[in-house]
């Protein structure tokens, strides 16, 4: 089931259980109850709110603008100030790997992006749904630096963290065990490529 439908089937049963709710009881506590209801959902579909220290809203505030702006260069050059400062939190350490990422992606600089996505990953920045595609952007990358260890390293975290793994990626996971000389792993996944 994907997140929208069951995002979308929470909000059906809240409205029916409003409806059954309203019917059977007064309608100012029907009320009360659908106030409380809209304000637990808001926050399950928030989550918890990032904590920014009053120091680092003060600093990073000129590196936002300039994020914004997409002045990569001089993003990247407000960082190491902000990052100096002691005890960042986990979320401040995020938005400024996440402006590094971006800043990596802005300006075409393939090293400083696999850099920043390995500081992503490693982090536990990434959400669920982005690892996967961040390891075969990985993996593309040393592939381009002919680098096989690295790109079947990251090929095969790519497969892991890839619920619906299509064939040729099977295959191709198979080919570069194949590369490195794998016999059994090569031939297990490109069984499972045929099997598929």
């Amino acid at each position: 089931m994907t997140a929208r439908n069951s995002a979308s089937t929470r909000w059906v049963a809240m409205g029916l259980a409003l409806m059954v709710l309203s019917a059977t009881s007064g309608l100012a506590d029907a009320q009360l109850a659908k106030k409380k209801k809209e304000e637990a959902a808001a926050t399950e579909q928030t989550g918890p709110q990032p904590e920014y220290s009053k120091e680092f809203r003060k600093l990073a505030a000129e590196a936002q603008k300039l994020v914004n702006a997409k002045k990569w260069p001089e993003a990247l050059a407000e960082l190491p100030a902000i990052e100096a400062m002691p005890n960042l939190s986990r979320d401040e350490k995020k938005v400024l790997a996440t402006w590094r990422l971006q800043a990596a992606q802005g300006m075409g600089d393939e090293e400083a992006l696999a850099a920043a996505l390995q500081v992503f990953l490693a982090e536990g920045f990434a959400e669920p749904d982005q690892i996967g595609a961040m390891h075969r952007q990985l993996a593309a990358h040393y592939s381009k630096k002919q680098d096989k260890e690295k790109t079947l390293e990251h090929f095969r975290k790519f497969v892991d963290a890839t619920p619906d793994v299509q064939l040729d990626e099977l295959e191709t996971l198979g080919r570069l065990y194949l590369q490195a000389a794998n016999y059994p792993e090569a031939a297990t996944w490109l069984g499972k490529a045929i099997d598929m």
